[in-house]
Parts: C-alpha cells; sequence; structure tokens
C-alpha cells in the first residue's frame, strides 16, 4: 500500500514513517509541501496517487496560536479540509491526529469521544475546526485525537524535564494539569493496526 504521511520530521510523523515501514511510504516535510499552500497539497497528492493519507503534521505552538491564529487555522483547519477533499476524491481512506484540547479541561476523569467540545484557546480552537471540515467534507476518515505526545525528538514535556534535570537539583512545574502522556511510538503502533 502506498502511504502519503505529513509532517514527517515531527514526533508523530517520524515514529509512523518508522513504523509502517512495510510499506510504500512518501513522507513529507514543511520543505516538501507548505501546509499553508493548498495548491501544494493539491500537486503532492495528485503526483504520489497514494492508497492512504495520513495527517499528524500540524501547528502545535500552544501559546504562540494566540498570537498567530491565522497561521493556526490555515495548517489545522485549511490543510486538513483540502487533504479529505483529496481523499474522497480518489476514495481513499484519511487518518487525521487532533488532540484533546479541543476540550476545556473541566470535566472530571477521563474524557470519550462524544463529550462535548469546548477549546479555550485558539490551538484547540483550530484543531476542533480541523475536524468539523474533514466531517463536513466525508468519505472514509478518522480522526484520533492525542495528548500529552512525547518522544526523543523535537519539544515536548519530557525533554524538556530531561534537560532541566541535567542543569537543575530542583524542578518547578505547575501542579493542576492532568493528562495521558502518550508516546509516539504508541501512536504509530496504534495506526498499524488500525490499517491492518
Amino acid at each position: 500500500m502506498k502511504i502519503l504521511i505529513t509532517g514527517t520530521n515531527g514526533q508523530v510523523g517520524h515514529a509512523l514513517m518508522q513504523q509502517l515501514n512495510d510499506h510504500e511510504l512518501v513522507g513529507l516535510t514543511r520543505q516538501d509541501c507548505d501546509l499553508t499552500e493548498p495548491d501544494q497539497i493539491r500537486k503532492a497528492i495528485d503526483q504520489h496517487q497514494p492508497d492512504l493519507i495520513i495527517n499528524p503534521a500540524a501547528y502545535t505552538k500552544v501559546d504562540q496560536a494566540e498570537d498567530e491564529p491565522e497561521l493556526a487555522f490555515q495548517i489545522n483547519r485549511d490543510a486538513p479540509k483540502v487533504m479529505a477533499e483529496k481523499a474522497r476524491e480518489y476514495d481513499i481512506p484519511f487518518i487525521h491526529f487532533s488532540t484533546d484540547y479541543v476540550f476545556d479541561g473541566e470535566k472530571k476523569g477521563a474524557y470519550k469521544e462524544d463529550d462535548p467540545t469546548n477549546p479555550l484557546g485558539v490551538y484547540g480552537a483550530s484543531k476542533l475546526a480541523g475536524e468539523e471540515v474533514i466531517q463536513h467534507v466525508g468519505g472514509k476518515f478518522y480522526i484520533f485525537r492525542t495528548s500529552w505526545v512525547y518522544s526523543d525528538i523535537g519539544h515536548n514535556f519530557y525533554l524538556t524535564m530531561k534537560r532541566l534535570s541535567e542543569k537543575r537539583d530542583e524542578i518547578r512545574v505547575v501542579s493542576d494539569q492532568f493528562g495521558v502522556p502518550t508516546s509516539n511510538y504508541f501512536i504509530a503502533k496504534h495506526t498499524q493496526n488500525i490499517i491492518k
């Protein structure tokens, strides 16, 4: 199967490229396909004619999104819409990764897929908008919400704590946030199982 994967320099994209290596993979980085340019996305999909599109690429700078809402929405809403449209056009499945930031964090206990969404910031709103446009486009799509992704590459809480622990005797962190840390390889392995 030929699989087109976006964001292969990112945590999840990197792991997918390693985990799915028994398939014919087309990995796209930002340099290969600028997700703020819809025509580049269409051209890449038309050129490679994949059997499956997987989109782990995203604008993930949660705090910075407040200052760059247009860019966050271009990457997190508009780009997935184009991918969903192309997937529907070619009648192929589309896997898209979203986030638990679509929720407001007020619920006691774990969230479920059908819980009401209520993003508190631009990042969560842009990711929810991406989910909504994919659903509106229709076709064969799967949306997976991940949380607290960590790996040995990129920017994440695990690597930040590791780096700080090597430099400091004491580390101060917030104590009012709860989440489910999820490794990039866990996500990739389960994506592989779902593809089967």
